[in-house]
């Protein structure tokens, strides 16, 4: 070929591997075989051809290609277990993590194996088996997600394609941050799985390749921090100044920040008082063969400072605009002027009010929120929700409501809706905003109303 205007010639290097009738493999694993034929084939020089033999594995790789074949083919090899996600706001279960275990096989760590199967080109058909054992299980908790780990190098493998089923809702798929793979090329895969209801985690944010360009340019709907990042944060100010500013990149991108690795109550504690939306770590629950809970003392110490958090209103500096013109209101339309500026604040879809005895106020959820005065969380990702708010979230089109007491001295007089267009969890400093805002709007209403009993009797 004429290259820079001479003649140069050009030799090829081949290799080659042969599959023996009768043996089971996969088109990741001839491809890794024929590689390191053509390997081979460039070290003994140029314009060679090598057939692929076992010998040609690095020393040590022959036996371990063939431990991790028998797992892949072997019945039972993988034994999913699962561990427990906990909303930091309320100390309520909302998910699980499906993670792979070997039994007869702890000589190595599990990574190990996935690290293993993937430098033999087998991580396709290793990562694809923990799927499918994952998703077999069945029972799973209604309201619960199912997070599953694939990693990105795999991701757009045939195999892990077809591991899917169709309907993807209450999946969320967990990239892990095991390459530097181009974010392009994972693109048309993640928006085919996120069409069929699925969604997408970055795993271990904060360490490895977890950078800024890719957070900005998958744009997750959940991002997991590095476990890392929350070890000793009550003893470490530029942890926690680090997982605050996660906490801001994740409420301007309306995605949900979750905590790996919480090891203690107290870091329960300090990890919802920064806000982080998500807990999972031994204090919380650990790994387990069934769909187990979380740990009462979590759950509780969340419980409880949910209550103070529910008492702490709008708080200095908070929700300003909102307060500014709530404190101008004069009526109830004025009201709901001011809800637009608190939607836009929370990222909300819309915010409303809705009098006590209203057309709209009929519903289970509605009536246990204003008999309680405690705010209710319908999604519609969650099949327990009640039928009847979840036909009127498929009406209007929305992901989920918040509906908020309104009430002055312990009466009811109606609800804030606060409307979002994904199923999303709301934060401790969301509903202290939504507290505050509820209590003003429960002293004009219940002004309004009182002017509205004098204009009766008159």
């Amino acid at each position: 070929m004429q290259l820079a205007g001479q003649r140069s010639r050009v030799t090829i290097s081949v290799g080659v591997t042969l599959v023996q009738p009768g043996r089971e493999t996969t088109v990741d694993e001839v491809l890794h075989e024929a590689d390191i034929a053509m390997c081979a084939a460039k070290a003994a020089g140029s314009g060679r051809i090598r057939v692929f033999t076992p010998g040609m594995l690095p020393s040590g790789a022959e036996s371990t290609y063939d431990e991790v074949l028998t797992i892949i083919e072997e019945a039972g090899a993988i034994q999913p277990v699962f561990q427990p996600l906990m909303d930091l706001s309320s100390g309520v279960l909302v998910g699980y993590e499906a993670l792979a275990r070997f039994p007869g096989r702890d000589h190595r760590w599990v990574d190990e194996w996935f690290g293993l199967a993937r430098s033999n080109g087998c991580g396709p058909a290793l990562e694809a088996k923990a799927i499918r054992a994952a998703l077999d299980v069945p029972g799973r908790p209604a309201g619960t997600y199912l997070a599953l780990n694939v990693s990105p190098t795999t991701l757009t493998s045939d195999m892990i394609v077809q591991v899917w089923p169709a309907d993807l809702v209450g999946i969320v798929i967990e990239i892990t941050e095991d390459s530097d793979i181009e974010t392009f090329e994972l693109t048309e895969v993640i928006a085919d799985l996120r069409r069929r209801g699925a969604r997408i985690a970055i795993d271990d944010a904060g360490s490895g390749y977890a950078g800024l360009r890719r957070l900005n340019s998958l744009q997750p709907d959940i991002v997991k921090l590095d476990r890392q990042l929350i070890h000793d944060i009550a003893d470490r100010p530029e942890k926690a100044a680090l997982v605050e500013a996660m906490v801001g990149y994740c409420r301007r991108t309306g995605s949900t920040l979750v905590a790996e690795g919480v090891e203690t109550v107290a870091e329960v504690v300090m990890l919802a008082d920064l806000d982080v939306a998500v807990g999972q770590g031994w204090a919380i629950a650990r790994p387990g063969p069934g769909w187990g809970g979380v740990s009462p003392d979590a759950a509780a110490a969340c419980a409880t400072a949910y209550v103070s958090a529910l008492g702490g209103g709008l708080g200095s500096g908070q929700a300003q605009s909102v307060r500014a013109a709530l404190a101008a209101a004069q009526d109830m339309y004025a009201v709901c002027r001011a809800l637009r500026l608190l939607a836009a604040e929370l990222g909300a879809a819309d915010v409303s009010f809705s009098w006590l005895g209203g057309d709209h106020l009929v519903t289970a959820a509605s009536t246990e929120c204003l008999r309680t005065l405690e705010p209710v969380q319908i999604r519609m990702d969650d099949p327990a929700g009640d039928p009847a708010e979840l036909r009127m979230l498929a009406e209007v089109a929305q992901g989920g409501v918040l509906m908020f007491p309104v009430a002055q001295e312990g009466v009811a007089l109606g609800l804030l809706e606060i409307y979002s267009e994904l199923p999303r969890l709301w934060t401790r400093e969301e509903l202290r905003r939504i507290r505050g805002v509820a209590e003003l709007v429960g002293e004009i209403a219940a002004r309004e109303e009182r002017s509205a009993l004098v204009t009766a009797a008159l």
